[in-house]
């Protein structure tokens, strides 16, 4: 089985655009395995972060903070409640378009994607064989072949970029339900009733369901966010968790502690 063992970088136009060498590695990567012509999820990225991690040699916090730096440069773009990937129209213009010459702009010569009303339209070559991906699990190869793991698993749910306004709502209201039971589970505060739809669906822009799921599990497992102060202060899911994406970025990567009951921290 072969590995995906090289990822191209154009320094000038990594630097127009104002790239570490690693963003633009990372985003080069996404580009190729989204147009994997055997993906199960045609279009999109689906290797798990560690996956990428390991490709590049880098931790899974690292690609973590890459993702939300380029989806803020509006160069990747996440599925909603799905943790799916793919490079943006942005990027295609920007980097893929200028920089491969006639005939390597088809280098994934398995599918050609193209970009329009707001989603890819990939049209697949169902005989083109490309051996440089494992075309099960739309992830680079570790180094001897073998399984990776943590790999995503698709949700029921999924946000259809082209969905009408009802659908949307639908689709928003499964996530928030999904969210807000989470968030009973772990804050032990089952009363809570409403969940602010409008700060969902902003954070949704930039992080996946499991993310800020994850967010909220990492605040009830740490004595301070989850009330263990002076004040019974506590991380509400409306007013504090959903507030803004840099709070969850944050409880994201928080390693939860115990607060010694003598010496409270009395900051937040």
């Amino acid at each position: 089985m072969s590995t995906l063992n090289y990822t191209t970088i154009h320094h000038e136009t990594r630097k127009s655009l104002g790239l570490s060498a690693n963003e633009y590695m990372i985003a080069d990567l996404i580009y190729n395995l989204q147009n994997n012509p055997k993906s199960k999820h045609p279009g999109w990225c689906y290797a798990s972060k560690d996956s990428l991690a390991d490709t590049l040699g880098l931790t899974r916090n690292g690609i973590q903070k890459l993702v939300n730096k380029l989806v803020k440069l509006k160069l990747l773009e996440r599925d909603g409640e799905q943790s799916h990937l793919r490079t943006t129209q942005d990027w295609y213009e920007k980097v893929v378009c200028i920089n491969q010459p006639e005939g390597r702009i088809q280098r994934m010569q398995g599918a050609h994607t193209t970009y329009a009303g707001g989603a890819y339209k990939v049209t697949k070559n169902p005989g083109y064989n490309n051996n440089i991906y494992n075309n099960n699990e739309n992830t680079p190869l570790p180094p001897e072949g073998g399984v990776l793991g943590d790999e995503q698993t698709p949700s029921s749910v999924n946000v259809n970029r082209e969905s009408g306004p009802a659908e949307k709502r639908n689709t928003i209201g499964l996530i928030a339900t999904e969210i807000l039971e989470h968030y009973k589970k772990c804050s032990g505060k089952i009363r809570t009733r409403v969940i602010d739809k409008d700060k969902l669906a902003t954070r949704l822009k930039t992080f996946s369901t499991e993310e800020i799921k994850q967010a909220i599990t990492n605040a009830y497992a740490d004595d301070f966010y989850s009330g263990k102060n002076d004040r019974q202060w506590s991380a509400d899911l409306n007013d504090y968790i959903l507030r803004n994406d840099s709070i969850i970025d944050k409880l994201m990567n928080l390693k939860p502690r115990r607060i010694n009951a003598s010496r409270v921290s009395v900051h937040k």
